[in-house]
Formats: C-alpha cells, sequence, structure tokens
C-alpha cells in the first residue's frame, strides 16, 4: 500500500482584508508586482495583510486578456498608470482617453476581483442595486 500524500485543502476562506475597489487593488498589485520584477523582495511593502498576492491580481487580467475580455490598449494604460500608482485624470486634456480606457477596464476587472473575494462586493442598494 502506497502512503499518499497530503496537501492541505483550501477552505474558501479568504484571510486578509479585501480591497474597497477594483482601482485599489489593481494599483497596489501594479506597484508592488513592478518592484518585485526590478528586483524587491518578496513581501517588502506590502502593508496590512490581503487576501491575494500581487501577482493574483495580474493573473487574473492576464486571464480577462486572454478571454478577449481586456483589449491590448486597456491593460497597457490599467499597468502604466497602476505604476504610477494613480487614476489617470478624466478632466485632463491629454489624460482624458485614457480614463475612459482605464474605467471600461476596471468594469471588467472588478467583478472578477470580487468573485475571489479579493475586492469586496458592492452593498445592494435601496431598490437591489449597487449604489
Amino acid at each position: 500500500m502506497t502512503s499518499a500524500k497530503r496537501f492541505p485543502r483550501p477552505t474558501g476562506v479568504v484571510t486578509g482584508n479585501p480591497f474597497s475597489t477594483a482601482a485599489e487593488a489593481w494599483i497596489w498589485a501594479a506597484q508592488l508586482h513592478a518592484r518585485a520584477l526590478e528586483g524587491a523582495k518578496r513581501g517588502a511593502g506590502h502593508g496590512e495583510p490581503r487576501p491575494c498576492e500581487p501577482g493574483d491580481v495580474v493573473l487574473v487580467a492576464k486571464r480577462l486578456y486572454r478571454a478577449r475580455w481586456l483589449t491590448r490598449d486597456q491593460l497597457r494604460i490599467l499597468w502604466h498608470y497602476g505604476v504610477l500608482g494613480r487614476e489617470p485624470w478624466a478632466d485632463s486634456v491629454f489624460e482624458g482617453a485614457d480614463h475612459r480606457l482605464w474605467t471600461s477596464a476596471l468594469d471588467r476587472l472588478a467583478p472578477a476581483l470580487q468573485r475571489r473575494g479579493f475586492v469586496l462586493s458592492p452593498k445592494p442598494g435601496r431598490f437591489g442595486h449597487a449604489g
């Protein structure tokens, strides 16, 4: 009789504090992922405990891109402004188009992050919709 290797089973319980918005999650992940690519040590600058690693959020965006839910331009804008640590300015002549791409990308990214427990789901409003 062979001995079976025992692996911990996922509990489905998310530990750490979920992000309040997809933008907050993305900016956090992009900045830490970019630092890791530059050679920063893992765990440096993470701050408070989160329900995911920066790479998890980036992986969700990559999967949406491969499934053609995100365009190359949306992914480029997400990465650019995420590393900068801010959203594009809607009122700027130079960043208005970037803001539209940013918003549409986060509209697609948010539900995927919410399903995984990385971002808080919007609370239903008075009539059953978020707001």
